[in-house]
């Protein structure tokens, strides 16, 4: 669902929604994953999984990539990172309440110069407005030195 990106060895990054380990809690799709390809002899392609998602359905927005190759990106609750120098360990960044910082991120997420995350919610936030009264969505920042 969402687009893909190239690190500056040409390698490629995407999500998917489904797949990866059927024995999680998404049912017998799997959650989702966060994949690489590798470009390989022949105009071919080798992929790697770096990140099976266990508990919550995998990323519809896409990856972005820091100075360090660490990747950051969203799943419908959460903001997350894959750290590239362990081994693609996820830490979730923030999960959201669906109040007044929102819920379901939609789109990709935007890294500052300082290294602050910025991004938007579809749904939640402190002005009930909407027809249906769930929220009209945030835009959101996650501070850089509140991650660390």
């Amino acid at each position: 669902m969402a687009g893909v990106i190239f690190d500056k060895k040409e390698n490629l990054y995407g999500t998917t929604t489904a797949g990866g380990n059927s024995s999680h809690n998404c049912g017998n799709q799997g959650c989702g994953v966060v994949f690489q390809l590798k470009p390989a002899t022949g105009g071919k392609w080798k992929e790697t999984v770096l990140h099976d998602f266990t508990n919550r359905e995998g990323s519809k927005a896409g990856l972005i990539l820091d100075n360090d190759g660490n990747l950051y990106g969203t799943t419908p609750g959460t903001v997350f990172e894959l750290d590239k120098e362990n081994g693609w360990t996820e830490t979730v960044l923030h999960t959201f309440t669906k109040r007044d910082d929102g819920s379901a991120p939609s789109g990709s997420l935007v890294l500052d110069r300082s290294g602050d995350l910025y991004g938007t919610t579809f749904d939640g936030g402190a002005h009930h407005t909407c027809p249906d009264g769930s929220g009209c969505g945030t835009a959101f920042r996650l501070a850089e030195s509140v991650r660390l």
